[in-house]
């Protein structure tokens, strides 16, 4: 059964497998077909679908074709489009910088180089600092307008020399525009030493203390910059307290005006330490809006040039964060040596600028010279001269000195007093800075008290120490008629003009004699003072001495100072019993030494303090400490006036002095004068000219030299006695005061009518003026020159000696052969006619040297020196002998050495001697006098200082015909 189903099996497997097959070659055969008619299909398709493809290919490219066309042609439209636009907004942007630039006013609103100078009411805010670049070739050029005053300060980096540029142009145009009055000019130069600004430099003499030479030293500039942190804090102050925040906000309305603080900085590396640095950086970030303008300079070598963002090379973070460029309050620069173009970094991007420049020397100094005459125009309020005149006439002085100098600030008078009690005032002292006006309040007080009170009521000495001629109108002016006569004010005793120190001291010791004439009226007329004098009904008028410039008399550490102290300690406190009243007037009482000590006692006296317009310390100084109101004052002639020794601002009185108008106080003296009718000028003392020579006629064997500096102007003379030790010895290195003194010499000889015979030996200039004074005066006369001096004196002893003979030997030292010996074997009679066979003509052909020989064979034991020597010593001289030299060494080798009169020199004209002999002749406190001309006459072995004396001079005695 199993083999059955095994069989069965393997016939049904032989079935089904066939039937396999041949379904399988059917399948075959129709999959073959199949394949065959998809291939045919696919093949159809793909070339239905190839030429669909190229057909949509062809219409895409097409398609894109056209849109890049479409493209293209909206792009070169929107391009016009943006270009039009652009255009626009450059031609906008360029009218309104140019708008912009025309609403600033002055030269900050300016190209041009030339800048002028403008009186403007507000300083502006804004300021053109360049053009665009590539606009400078057009008809206008494009302004760049930046933030300066009140907002920021400006950076510059780069080229040295170009930034130099800059910054003159810059500062020309600050001074043009704001009144170098309310300018503080701070500048740091520590390498080029009067660099920056250097072309401005004349300002200083304007702008006294407030435009100094630039500094060079960290310490230097860092108490600068305190002192400028100082007055903007004061600024800050006045402008808050106004309810602003900006210092323009408040220019027009702010009394007195208000200050800009200006600061030129080279920051170089290494020049400034931390804490200066500190300083500058506060100033920069917070001191615009209250008034600093800071320009700063970065130049040089460490400038990364590639950036003008980047400032230097290799800088630390705490170096970056500490840096002085600050983006909100400095504009910065970059200027490049190579072109004549800067970048200027906006906050919207860098500029190429042509920055502003090219100010040359010349346009500089007339610049200078608008701004200061606009200065000197600033006057504020101006007092007419019609208040020099009393509102009731003459008065007495009895009771005191009471004149109106000026306007108060509410219109009424303001008054100057000088009175002994009630309460006193007895001293007054006055100050103010070169500009102020001092000079002028000087005049007026002056005149106002000359129109008030007559001489018999008040004299006035008026003492000058400035190099001027301000009180030379006082003395004598020409009258205004020009007819050749002329006036002086009737109510001055002395005129001091260019005074010297021993002058001034001489003036003030003539005060210490006046008091004690008066206390011998006083004591006679049984009074104890100047009031109670004067109540008798007496006549004596009050005294009042101005001294201008009184400070100099303090300038040296030496007796003069220290007398001078003495004797205005005494004026000053005791003065007023006797109506003597002084009035100082200064610049500044900084820096004198000598009233360290004794300065209260003198100054608590001065209980009038006048002062014009100064600084914040010499305000003090010259009002009293806290007393600050002198450096708030902002106009010429504007005055604080306060009868309480400065003390307290509420005694403080401010007005304006009345203008002593030059015109004005001319026609004055006039009328002074002539209703005064006084015959006696006042003392003139004039301390760089010599002294005029007397008119009367000189004693009996006298020789005028000089006036004495003192009040008197004592005529100084040598007079001749009967003691043979009486020669005159004119010594020193001041050649134009020996040569005057030798003049006088001569002048006096031939004018004193003592002399019969005058011998010159001499230079031409002498002879010549010798002559000329010979053929005047018919007096015999013997002028011999230094070549011919030593023969000439060995030949005429005799005539040497004789009586009413004045011989006058000059410059001993350039007689030639004065010290050869020459034998004295022959009488003198037969040297004479030697010596006139000596100066005879001489043969044609024959030998000088010869006939000098044979003429002065046997002279060999007898020298010029030795006559010299025996002329001025003998007993048998009956002659007068002025001799000259420059050293006392010449005198001692001729007459020996003996101070006290023993080598036949009685007396000595010292015209600037070596100081150690000039101390071995008068004294170890002796002093060499500065001043010129001036001479020292002393008499030998007297033991006294000597007589300081202005030689005569200067005038046609002086000169050859």
């Amino acid at each position: 059964m199993n083999n059955s189903l095994g069989v069965r099996l393997r016939a049904r497997t032989a079935d089904v497998l066939g039937e396999y097959r041949a379904r399988r070659e059917l399948n075959r055969g129709q999959a073959n077909a199949d394949y065959a008619a998809a291939e045919d299909y696919a093949r159809k398709y793909q070339n239905e679908a190839h030429a669909s493809a190229t057909a949509a290919r062809r219409e895409a490219e097409a398609a894109a074709e056209q849109k890049r066309n479409d493209d293209t042609e909206r792009a070169d439209r929107t391009r016009f489009e943006d270009r039009s636009s652009l255009d626009g907004l450059l031609a906008s942007a360029e009218f309104a910088l140019r708008e912009e630039s025309q609403k600033i006013q002055g030269p900050f609103g300016r190209l041009q180089n030339r800048v002028s100078a403008e009186t403007l009411t507000v300083p502006p805010s804004h300021g053109v600092i360049g053009e665009v670049s590539g606009t400078e070739d057009r008809e206008q050029p494009v302004p760049v307008v930046i933030p300066l005053l009140g907002q920021k300060g400006l950076l510059l980096r780069g080229s040295a020399t170009a930034a130099a540029e800059v910054v003159d142009a810059v500062f020309a145009r600050l001074i043009a525009s704001i009144p170098l009055s309310s300018l503080y000019v701070t500048r740091f130069d520590p390498e080029d030493i009067g660099g920056l600004l250097g072309t401005f430099g004349e300002l200083g003499a304007t702008m006294v203390d407030r435009f100094k030479p630039a500094s060079y030293s960290h310490d230097v500039l860092r108490t600068q910059l305190e002192g400028v942190l100082g007055r903007l804090q004061r600024n800050t102050e006045r402008i808050r307290s106004s309810g602003n925040r900006n210092i323009l906000s408040i220019w027009e309305s702010a009394t007195p005006k208000m200050v800009v603080e200006v600061l030129v900085i080279d920051d170089r590396p290494g020049t400034m330490d931390d804490q200066t640095r500190k300083l500058l950086r506060r100033i920069i970030d917070s001191g615009p809006a209250s008034g600093a303008f800071v320009i700063l300079l970065q130049t040089g070598d460490r400038v990364d040039r590639t950036s003008s963002r980047n400032a230097f090379d290799e800088r630390t973070p705490e170096q970056i964060d500490n840096e002085l460029y600050l983006d909100d309050k400095l504009n910065l620069i970059t200027l490049d040596e190579r072109t004549d173009d800067a970048v200027l970094c906006l906050p919207q991007g860098d500029l190429t600028i042509r920055p502003v420049g090219g100010m040359n020397h010349l346009s500089v100094q007339e610049l200078i010279g608008q701004v200061a005459t606009l200065q000197s125009q600033q006057t504020g309020p101006v007092v007419g001269p019609e208040r020099l005149l009393p509102e009731e006439g003459t008065a007495s002085a009895a009771q005191g000195i009471e004149v109106n100098i000026g306007d108060r600030e509410n219109g009424s008078p303001l008054k100057f007093e000088l009175r002994s009690a009630n309460p006193p005032r007895s001293n007054a002292l006055i100050g103010g800075a070169v500009g102020t006006g001092k000079s002028n309040l000087l005049h007026t007080l002056v005149y106002s008290i000359a129109a008030k009170y007559r001489r018999e009521e008040v004299e006035m000495m008026l003492l000058d120490f400035k190099s001027g001629t301000e009180f030379q109108r006082y003395a004598r002016q020409t009258t205004s008629a020009g007819n050749g006569t002329s006036n002086w004010l009737p109510n001055a005793r002395l005129v001091g003009l260019e005074s010297d120190r021993a002058f001034g001291l001489s003036v003030l010791e003539e005060l210490l004699v006046e008091m004690d004439r008066r206390a011998d009226a006083f004591k006679a007329a049984g009074t104890s003072d100047y009031d109670s004098f004067r109540s008798t009904r007496a006549v004596m008028p009050r005294l009042v001495t101005i001294i201008d410039e009184f400070q100099t008399l303090f300038e040296n550490d030496d007796e003069i100072a220290a007398s001078a102290v003495e004797a205005l300690t005494k004026i000053s406190r005791k003065g007023r019993a006797f109506g003597i009243h002084l009035v100082l007037s200064t610049q500044t009482l900084s820096g004198i030494r000598q009233l360290s000590v004794q300065g209260d006692a003198i100054f608590g006296q001065m209980q009038v303090r006048i002062a014009l317009k100064l600084g914040r310390n010499d305000s003090q100084l010259m009002l009293a400490q806290g007393n600050t109101a002198a450096a708030r004052l902002q106009h010429r002639g504007e005055v604080v006036v306060n009868n309480n020794t400065g003390e307290d601002e509420d005694h403080n009185i401010t007005g304006v002095v009345t203008h002593a108008e030059i015109g004005y106080t001319t026609q004055l003296q006039e009328r002074l004068f002539t209703e005064a009718n006084t015959k006696h000028p006042p003392r003139l003392f004039r301390g760089t000219e010599f002294a005029p020579r007397a008119e009367s006629t000189p004693r009996p064997r006298t020789l005028g030299l000089g006036q004495a500096v003192n009040v008197s102007g004592t005529e100084v003379v040598h007079e001749f006695t009967h003691n043979p030790l009486r020669a005159l010895a004119i010594l020193g290195s001041d050649q134009m005061v020996t040569r005057e003194l030798e003049v006088s010499a001569i002048h006096s000889g031939f004018r004193s009518g003592s002399y019969e015979q005058i011998i010159v030996i001499g230079n031409a200039r002498l002879l010549d003026l010798a002559r000329s004074l010979q053929a005047e005066t018919g007096i015999s006369a013997d002028l011999v020159t230094h070549d011919e001096a030593a023969v000439w004196i060995l030949g005429h002893e005799e005539q040497l000696r004789q009586d009413r003979t004045l011989v006058v030997i000059t410059e001993l030292p350039s007689i030639v052969s004065i010290d050869e010996p020459i034998d004295a074997s022959d009488s003198a009679a037969d040297r004479e006619e030697e010596v006139a066979k000596l100066f005879a003509p001489v043969d044609d052909g024959a030998d000088f040297e010869d006939v000098f020989a044979s003429t002065s064979a046997g002279w060999n034991d007898r020298t010029a020196a030795s006559v010299l020597a025996d002329l001025a010593k003998s007993s048998k001289t009956r002659s007068d002998l002025v001799v000259s030299a420059q050293l006392f060494s010449t005198l001692e080798r001729i007459f020996g050495y003996d101070r006290d009169g023993g080598n036949g020199i009685a007396a000595y004209a010292l015209a600037r001697v070596p100081l150690q002999e000039l101390r071995q002749f008068l004294g170890y406190g002796a002093e060499q006098t500065d001043e010129s001309p001036r001479f020292i006459y002393s008499q030998a072995g007297s033991g006294t200082g000597g007589v300081l004396t202005i030689p005569f001079g200067g005038d046609e005695a002086g000169e050859a015909p």
